[in-house]
């Protein structure tokens, strides 16, 4: 996607606001390495991790109760695809707008990119330790700003 598209510049100013367990929140910027409240959650350097959600399919408002059942879908195929990852609130947040997601260490990028796709979301935000956060498109977006017609 063009670094000029109105969507990059979205979810580039968005905050990935993780809740930590012992209180307070921890935010992931696009671009930069996970704060040091996140870091220490990770069992090891490499370990994958990723901000996901399933509300508001392809950018398009849904009622609160159709996005509480499918975050409730999303943690399920979490804990079947990636039983082992651990999942913690979280909330995307941008001027007024916020939005719930979950914070998932240990998930392969492969099964968060699947689960993406499965949700019709836009984008995930994902990396693997201290490397920086990248922001990852769907197909369905890339294809759309491949092919805009």
């Amino acid at each position: 996607m063009p670094t000029s598209h109105p969507l990059h510049e979205i979810f580039h100013r968005t905050s990935y606001r993780v809740r930590l367990r012992r209180g307070g929140v921890a935010v992931i910027r696009v671009g930069e390495s996970l704060p040091p409240a996140l870091l220490n959650t990770l069992p090891e350097s490499d370990t994958p991790w990723g901000f996901i959600t399933a509300c508001n399919p392809r950018g398009q408002t849904r009622p609160r109760e159709s996005n509480r059942r499918a975050m409730h879908m999303l943690r399920n195929a979490l804990r079947e695809q990636a039983p082992n990852a651990r999942l913690c609130a979280a909330c995307g947040a941008l001027g007024s707008w916020r939005e719930p997601s979950l914070f998932v260490v240990d998930a392969s990028h492969s099964v968060l990119d699947q689960l993406m796709q499965r949700f019709d979301q836009l984008a995930i935000v994902r990396g693997r330790g201290a490397s920086p956060a990248e922001l990852h498109w769907s197909r369905w977006v890339q294809h759309v700003m491949d092919d805009p017609t």
